[in-house]
């Protein structure tokens, strides 16, 4: 029986993973690059004033908009809906911090790739919702499909939150790119 959903769990994250390799080659047909080796990659480029600002402003805002979400303002929505509570009580703030800051330098360098020099607002919420969508719907559903922790009516909230979530975070990484770009001199 196990085997039966670790096969079904693998399959459903390799179908996510071709879905979003499909996204990427429709909207953004030339980020492929990234995907097929042809470049080395340029820590360079990932270590740049921009990514860690935007990393540090994103960690504040996931870190403090995901306590306030989660741990504040739904807690008594979720509690009718909690099938199998695995929750720790109380969390390893360290360890959660620190997957934030993991997460946000991840989304802050994906970002930097995919907004090709435009950055707005509107630009990071558009790129936040993607996130929100592959995590929230996405892995949510996933999730739901093989694993007993909520009812569906729970999901379908934490699919809309992390949207939404995410388009925020996405938005504010846009706002730092945005202020810490370089000033073009008016020569």
């Amino acid at each position: 029986m196990s085997h039966l959903l670790i096969m079904k769990y693998y399959y459903g994250l390799f179908t996510y993973i071709i879905l979003l390799i499909l996204i990427i080659y429709e909207y953004h047909n030339k980020y492929l690059l990234i995907l097929s080796y042809q470049q080395p990659i340029n820590l360079k480029t990932m270590f740049t004033k921009q990514n860690l600002l935007a990393t540090l402003a994103g960690f504040v805002v996931m870190f403090v908009l995901g306590y306030a979400i989660w741990g504040f303002a739904m807690v008594d929505f979720f509690e009718p809906h909690i099938i199998n509570d695995v929750m720790k009580d109380p969390p390893e703030m360290l360890l959660l911090a620190i997957s934030n800051v993991i997460a946000v330098f991840a989304l802050s360098t994906i970002y930097s790739k995919w907004a090709g020099g435009i950055h707005n607002a509107g630009q990071g919420f558009k790129f936040g919702i993607w996130i929100g969508i592959f995590t929230g719907l996405g892995l949510g559903l996933l999730n739901q499909s093989t694993s007993e922790i909520m009812d569906m009516t729970g999901q379908i909230v934490e699919a809309l939150l992390e949207i939404i979530f995410y388009g925020i975070i996405g938005a504010v990484i846009a706002l730092v790119y945005k202020a810490t770009a370089p000033k073009e001199s008016a020569a």
